[in-house]
């Protein structure tokens, strides 16, 4: 894994440029493909999560005139060698990966989709905070980190209409009585109504993924992000592990 430095030179720049160029020329497999809205509404581009056969995980972007052109480009389900694209540095504070960079692939780039099944591909990777940890992240030039808890509240004025994009609140049980406010907005409020709509959720364990967490008032805070995403298989391991730690009422 790499990561830059407080200070560098160009050669040392360059020399991550062209590491991360070879990384990232393997496999990989999408796991959330999202659109880029402008706030005037247009699109911008589909920004994307991947997964490569070495355990990292990349964030990127199709250009907008791919999504436009050629929007079924990637898939979440089909796996892709990646070359000739964009190397940019991610500046932001909060990043989706650890990476201190993403990949843009506009029309010069090499997409080519795999007709085959690669055997021993990883599993996606989570990283669950503690409640302590998630202060220190808001805090802090991080990456998006995901979180593991048990829904006790749900806020949601439009319960029967999955499709909404309005804001939906949930209280997230994270570590013993320990209660904090994840917000939903956008297409993850939506996501979360469809799933709530197919069976409801109250009181589950849940593990979400990529979430913004910030400091108001003193208080710890949770935000969805466009690389959100939620999760209720008793088999991954942090699900289990919370549930393993506390009873589960209510079910």
């Amino acid at each position: 894994m790499c990561a830059l430095t407080e200070t560098h030179g160009y050669n040392d720049l360059f020399a991550l440029v062209d590491l991360l160029t070879e990384m990232f020329k393997k496999y990989h497999q999408p796991q959330r493909l999202w659109p880029i809205i402008s706030e005037a509404n247009d699109l911008l581009g589909t920004g994307f999560l991947c997964f490569s056969l070495e355990g990292e995980t990349l964030e990127g972007q199709l250009s907008r005139q791919l999504s436009t052109t050629n929007p079924n480009l990637l898939s979440a389900v089909d796996i892709y060698q990646l070359s000739d694209y964009m190397v940019i540095p991610n500046n932001r504070r909060h990043k989706l990966t650890p990476q201190p960079f993403f990949i843009r692939i506009n029309r010069e780039a090499s997409v080519i989709k795999l007709e085959h099944t690669i055997s021993g591909f990883p599993a996606q990777k989570y990283s669950p905070l503690n409640f302590m940890q998630l202060i220190d992240s808001a805090t802090a030039r991080t990456y998006l980190p995901d979180v593991v808890g048990q829904i006790f509240i749900m806020q949601d004025d439009y319960p029967h209409y999955p499709e909404y994009q309005t804001k939906l609140i949930i209280g997230l049980r994270i570590n013993g009585w320990m209660m904090v406010k994840l917000t939903l907005w956008g297409n993850e409020a939506s996501l979360f109504r469809q799933l709530q709509a197919m069976s409801h959720r109250k009181y589950k364990v849940v593990l979400v993924t990529s979430i913004i967490p910030c400091m108001c008032k003193g208080k710890l805070l949770l935000a969805s992000s466009s690389a959100t995403q939620f999760f209720f298989d008793e088999n991954i391991k942090h699900i289990s592990g919370f549930r393993s730690k506390i009873s589960i009422g209510g079910e």
